[in-house]
């Protein structure tokens, strides 16, 4: 007769073969079910995002990423007047591939914004026609195609062109207190100081296509969805953000830095 240690000892080993082939079909599942932690399947790239907390907007954000403001607005389905809201998550857009992931077969662009559009257009079309009945129509405002009428937004010496880690702008010395005015005319989009890096910042859109930014101010004197004219007064200069009295200045085309002296009528540096 056989002790009851040694037959739990001997039937141990004629199911262990089983037991470990169970084991590793299961751990198998858990690798297929659940992809690695940040990445996402089908090879797909992860994704940035960004939490939104009071004081952002979707204007400030685009500046700070260096994107079109349109762009981030159609990845995360937000329409005009671009309106968010503390603890939101917003989609930047791609950040790397996973490795060793095979990547799908490119597909055709994708339809949804234009099917979208064409259903909801008799509704637009409907609300716009009540709308326009019992007012006046607004002022155009400029086109992307009308021409922005540039101008220095300070005096004072240029003391930097472009400072490093893909800025394209131009730092201003001048004294405290002095009058920042608008390079040409367009709508306060930003006015805050949210973003690291820049201190009290105000940003205006010109049209679709070009943004300026005027950063390190002491005072601002204008706030978001007021439209101003060029060379009105915005900003007072200051050295928030920084170590010295100046204006950084920066002109972005959809969204991205471009050099303002591209833009800008001549001056002696």
């Amino acid at each position: 007769m056989i002790p009851d240690g040694r037959r739990s000892r001997t039937v141990f080993r004629l199911w262990r073969p089983l037991l470990v082939l169970i084991e590793a079909s299961l751990l198998g599942a858990c690798v297929i079910t659940e992809p690695p932690l940040g990445q996402e399947a089908e090879g797909r790239p992860a994704a940035r995002y960004h939490t939104v907390v009071r004081g952002d907007t979707l204007y400030g954000i685009a500046f700070r990423y260096g994107q079109d403001y349109r762009v981030l607005a159609r990845r995360n389905g937000i329409r005009a007047p671009f309106r968010i809201y503390p603890g939101r998550r917003l989609v930047l857009g791609p950040r790397n591939i996973v490795k060793g992931a095979r990547p799908r077969a490119a597909g055709p662009p994708r339809k949804w914004p234009a099917v979208r559009a064409h259903r909801e257009r008799p509704v637009i079309r409907k609300q716009q026609a009540m709308a326009a009945a019992p007012r006046p129509a607004p002022a155009r405002a400029a086109a992307s195609s009308d021409p922005i009428r540039w101008q220095w937004p300070a005096e004072g010496r240029l003391q930097a062109i472009g400072t490093g880690s893909g800025k394209q702008g131009v730092e201003i010395a001048g004294e405290i207190g002095q009058a920042i005015r608008a390079a040409a005319a367009g709508q306060v989009v930003y006015s805050g100081d949210g973003l690291v890096g820049y201190g009290s910042l105000i940003i205006i859109k010109h049209d679709d296509t070009y943004f300026s930014a005027y950063a390190h101010n002491r005072r601002l004197l204008v706030r978001e969805g007021i439209r101003v004219s060029g060379g009105q007064p915005i900003a007072e200069m200051g050295s928030t953000g920084t170590n010295q009295v100046k204006l950084y200045f920066e002109i972005r085309r959809n969204g991205k830095p471009v050099p303002p002296r591209d833009y800008l009528p001549e001056r002696q540096i």
